[in-house]
């Protein structure tokens, strides 16, 4: 049902606030699951990451993993061929395509560069 612009709940027990945060400055439009992380798209520009939202419950500790520089719309998290990549659309008509390095993978760039 909605009243006066905002969603009142039909069946309160379903669910349940657990933890909240202010992290963009603006509107937010996306959420997605990637690497283990919940990230949070917005209408700032900005792609924050909450480490430990799917481990504890809890949005505190967010870091801005990325500054898109226009506002956000839509963003997906893609898996292909074991490789991590994140999609975004933004209000300059942009779609873009980021790829989601795993730190394992860049200490092993690290020690083939060092052995060459």
């Amino acid at each position: 049902a909605f009243s006066s612009g905002k969603v009142s709940s039909i069946n309160p027990l379903t669910y349940q606030e657990i933890s909240s945060s202010q992290s963009h400055s603006n509107e937010v439009t996306s959420f997605v699951i990637s690497n283990g992380a919940l990230l949070s798209a917005a209408c700032d520009g900005m792609i924050v990451r909450y480490p430990q939202a799917l481990h504890n419950g809890s949005l505190h500790n967010a870091t801005h993993l990325i500054a898109v520089g226009s506002p956000v719309l839509c963003m997906a998290s893609l898996h292909y061929d074991g490789v991590s990549y994140l999609a975004t659309g933004d209000h300059d008509a942009n779609v873009t395509l980021w790829y989601m390095e795993q730190p394992q993978h860049r200490k092993q760039q690290q020690q083939q560069q060092q052995q060459n």
